[in-house]
C-alpha cells in the first residue's frame, strides 16, 4: 500500500510501531553487547534471553506493520547507534555492577518509549500486543534493578 492511500489512522499507527522496532532493536543489540561482556553464567545467559525477546518483539511488530501496509524497519535507525556503542561507553572498574546499570537504564528509555505508544491512540490489537510488550519490559527493568542492588551488596565491606 502506497503512503497515499493509507488513512492517517494507519500511517499513525505504522510510525509509532517503527518508532518500537527501533527501541526493541536496541535493546536486541544492547542485551547482547552486555551479554557478550559477561564470563559464562546465569547473568549472561538471562542478558541472551533478553537479546531474544526483544528479537522477538522486532519480529512481531514489523509484521503488524506489514499487516497494515507499511514498511517495517530493518535497519535499527538512529536510535541503535547507541545500543551497539553505550556498554563500551558506561564499563568502567566494577564491569558487572556497570553492565547491569546500563540494562537498566535502557530498560528506562525502552518504558517511556512504550509508554508513550500506550496513550498514542493505537487499534485495540495493537495496542493488546504493546501492552504484552510493555509488562515484560517492566518485569526485566525491576529484574535489573534488583541484581544491581544485589551486586553492590555483596561488593560492600
Amino acid at each position: 500500500m502506497h503512503e497515499a492511500s493509507m488513512t492517517r489512522t494507519q500511517s499513525h499507527t505504522i510510525a509509532i510501531l517503527n518508532q518500537l522496532i527501533e527501541t526493541c532493536k536496541e535493546g536486541q543489540e544492547g542485551f547482547l553487547a552486555a551479554a557478550s561482556r559477561i564470563p559464562d553464567g546465569d547473568l549472561k545467559a538471562l542478558l541472551e534471553s533478553y537479546s531474544r525477546q526483544r528479537g522477538q518483539f522486532v519480529g512481531e511488530l514489523q509484521e503488524e506493520v506489514r499487516r497494515r501496509g507499511g514498511d517495517a524497519e530493518s535497519t535499527g535507525g538512529a536510535i541503535g547507534t547507541r545500543g551497539r556503542g553505550w556498554i563500551d561507553e558506561a564499563v568502567a572498574g566494577d564491569e558487572e555492577r556497570a553492565i547491569i546499570t546500563e540494562c537498566e537504564r535502557g530498560e528506562d528509555a525502552a518504558l517511556k518509549n512504550y509508554q508513550a505508544a500506550i496513550v498514542a491512540d493505537l487499534p485495540e490489537d495493537v495496542l493488546a500486543r504493546v501492552q504484552q510488550h510493555y509488562t515484560q519490559i517492566c518485569e526485566t527493568h525491576d529484574l535489573m534493578r534488583v541484581l544491581g542492588k544485589a551486586v553492590t551488596e555483596e561488593r560492600m565491606p
